[in-house]
């Protein structure tokens, strides 16, 4: 671990010796590994390949850069400390919830527990004759602990027991969509939606796409790395991706109207 530590340290510091390597349009995919180093995520939306960093987005088009989310060498520059962190962590088996590095274990053990506190009391007989929560959740919480389908038209739900989903297929032409990774048991998801379901039903031009990643180990979370939800992302009519992924729906309000532009 100190070998590791002293590593990306002295890494760091040639870095900012030396000046890091702008990504240029027209780069080559390799080009931009070589000089960022591997994405936090990436996705494909109609035709165009988007490479997720601390800095912002960096989008391709038949493997050469087209396009550069402005500001991002200075934000990636400036989070070169935060992001080799991040990847110490992540080496680890840590992952970040609520603004903290935790065993997964630990984050399931406190998501079960929101769900349970958000769920109404029940009389101590039935409560006792319920089965006791696994140390993990690999399903879905039963049909009582479910969230309420969306009531609005310009929202759309999508349960397909975690298998891939292929947002370019989802998201509404021309208009900005709002994508809600989320899960029956999580306790935060079901305080956020029925804000989502307002947030379409007041705009025409926003409309709500509710994922069920059903588990951390599904298809679903894995293809598109979440880690922690609700995991909402916003996407502009011409399908790319405005801010990073949320849970905070002041940002997923901003984005939105950021998105209309």
């Amino acid at each position: 671990m100190i070998v590791k530590k002293l590593f990306w340290t002295l890494l760091i510091a040639l870095l900012a010796w030396t000046g890091a390597p702008a990504v240029q349009t027209g780069d080559s995919f390799e080009s931009v590994i070589a000089k960022l180093g591997e994405p936090q995520s990436e996705a494909t939306i109609r035709g165009t390949r988007q490479l997720f960093y601390a800095g912002g987005v960096v989008e391709l088009q038949d493997d050469k850069v087209s396009y550069i989310d402005p500001g991002f060498r200075q934000r990636a520059l400036q989070r070169t400390d935060q992001a080799a962190y991040e990847a110490e962590q992540r080496a680890k088996g840590l992952v970040l919830y609520e603004g903290r590095w935790v065993h997964p274990r630990k984050r399931d053990a406190l998501e079960q527990r929101k769900a349970a506190q958000a769920q109404p009391q029940q009389p101590p007989r039935q409560a006792q004759a319920a089965p006791a929560a696994p140390s993990r959740c690999r399903t879905a919480a039963p049909a009582a602990a479910a969230a309420p389908s969306p009531s609005h038209d310009r929202v759309r739900e999508i349960r397909d027991g975690g298998k891939r989903v292929d947002l370019a297929s989802v998201l509404v032409p021309g208009k900005v969509t709002v994508v809600d990774f989320f899960a029956d048991w999580c306790g935060p998801c079901r305080t956020l939606s029925p804000h989502l379901t307002k947030l379409a039903a007041d705009d025409p031009d926003i409309h709500v796409v509710k994922i069920d990643i059903v588990n951390w180990n599904s298809e679903v979370s894995r293809q598109h790395n979440v880690r922690s939800i609700p995991d909402v992302r916003v996407f502009n009519s011409a399908g790319r991706q405005v801010g990073s992924s949320t849970s905070d729906l002041r940002r997923i309000t901003r984005y939105a109207q950021r998105a209309k532009r």
